[in-house]
């Protein structure tokens, strides 16, 4: 009985054991079949779906340098490089039947009782009481914007006695700034913290925001205690058409 019941069950086994066999082989096939088959359209869809986030994290990438990036200066730049300049031209020569133009006589020599050594230099940040700072501060310049904070520095010098004047030697010294400017008073005193930080005169004026863009054809008025006057302008300004180092406010 028990061999009987074995030999009906051996059919059984068999039959599941190769059922399970062709289960595994076809689960195999399949695998393979969706490896090697070419993408069907949902894969695409499902890049067309992504690429607008892709483009979007990419919009936003490149915009986040920008609103990281440090704050601009205000105004303009006083200096800037011009990279890949061309060289300057080559005069063309002369022709030979051209007579070169006779050299330039110079002036008079000129006597003057006091003579003045100055420049003029950007400030410092937060000097303007129009919140404008030059892009590089305490740098000698010609060229400020309006609302900057224009410094003068100068020295007297007594022709006479070549005496370098300071506090005690004038009585009254200002700037006048013209087109109706008020004057600004000069100030001697030291310019550094060490023992040998130098001593001058300065001035300073903030270029008001609807000041005329321009030359700002200034001077200096000083009288010292000997009695001695000298009206200070820039005497050695040059202005040709493109060609200008006087103090000039640009927009």
């Amino acid at each position: 009985m028990e061999d009987t019941r074995a030999n009906m069950r051996a059919p059984h086994a068999s039959l599941a054991r190769r059922g399970l066999s062709l289960t595994v082989l076809a689960l195999f096939l399949v695998g393979c079949a969706a490896q090697e088959a070419p993408p069907t359209a949902a894969p695409a869809t499902a890049a067309r779906t992504a690429a607008p986030a892709t483009a979007a994290a990419t919009a936003a990438a490149t915009a986040a340098p920008t609103a990281a990036a440090a704050p601009q200066p205000a105004g303009n730049v006083i200096l800037a490089k011009v990279p890949n300049a061309p060289p300057r031209a080559t005069p063309s020569p002369r022709p030979p039947d051209v007579t070169a133009p006779p050299a330039p006589t110079p002036p008079a020599a000129r006597v003057v009782p006091i003579y003045a050594l100055w420049d003029t230099t950007t400030a410092g940040p937060g000097e303007s009481k129009y919140n404008v700072d030059a892009s590089v501060g305490c740098v000698k310049s010609s060229l400020f914007s309006r609302g900057m904070h224009i410094v003068w520095r100068m020295e007297f010098v007594d022709t006479a006695t070549g005496k370098i004047l300071q506090a005690t030697d004038i009585r009254t010294v200002a700037l006048k700034i013209p087109n109706g400017g008020d004057d600004v008073a000069l100030r001697y005193g030291r310019h550094g913290a060490t023992a040998d930080a130098p001593w001058f005169w300065t001035a300073a004026w903030d270029v008001p925001p609807t000041w005329p863009l321009g030359l700002l054809n200034w001077s200096v008025n000083v009288v010292t205690t000997a009695g001695k006057a000298a009206t200070i302008t820039d005497h050695m300004a040059i202005s040709s058409g493109a060609l200008d180092n006087h103090v000039t406010i640009v927009p």
